[in-house]
């Protein structure tokens, strides 16, 4: 129930590059639905669950319409869509009720995100307001503050690669 399939962005949206470039900060993705579904059919898996990441400015709404379209044309397993909230706006929280009607149940926080620090009050609402609405919220517990000392303390020492990856996800995290 945890994949990452989506498309990028739509050009135009937090400067998005072409198709095939690759923007430093920009979600990429090595799968898509189509062979994301591929993979979970030859693992006997027949739902899946996509983390729906909305651009910068992009509603949760417009952001699961994107995926909605691009699952449409090539899942070939069942799928759910958890639109990831980043920002705990008043936009945002108004959104949920109407996510909700609409059958999108489900919600997913970053509490790794810098922003989720910043905004822990709204974060705690956003959940609650979730909750009151019947939507299930899954959150990524790991410490952003620790995992980034991690991080940093690692490539100071020249460990910037993929088998430093553990280390910079310290178990206190």
């Amino acid at each position: 129930m945890h994949v990452h399939l989506s498309p990028p962005p739509p050009l135009g949206v937090r400067g998005v590059a072409p198709q095939g470039q690759h923007r430093v900060g920009e979600p990429t993705w090595v799968d898509d639905f189509g062979t994301g579904s591929a993979a979970a059919i030859a693992g006997g898996v027949t739902t899946i669950g996509n983390m729906t990441f909305p651009a910068a400015g992009e509603s949760l709404r417009a952001a699961l319409d994107r995926n909605l379209a691009a699952a449409g044309a090539l899942a070939g397993v069942d799928y759910v869509l958890h639109p990831v909230l980043a920002r705990a706006d008043n936009e945002a929280l108004a959104e949920l009720p109407r996510l909700a009607a609409a059958g999108h149940l489900s919600l997913k926080l970053f509490m790794v995100a810098e922003e989720f620090d910043s905004q822990a009050d709204a974060m705690i609402e956003v959940v609650r307001v979730a909750g009151q609405h019947g939507m299930l919220t899954l959150i990524h517990c790991e410490d952003g503050a620790l995992v980034r000392f991690a991080g940093r303390s690692l490539l100071r020492a020249g460990r910037g690669g993929l088998t430093d990856w553990a280390a910079s996800r310290p178990v206190g995290a």
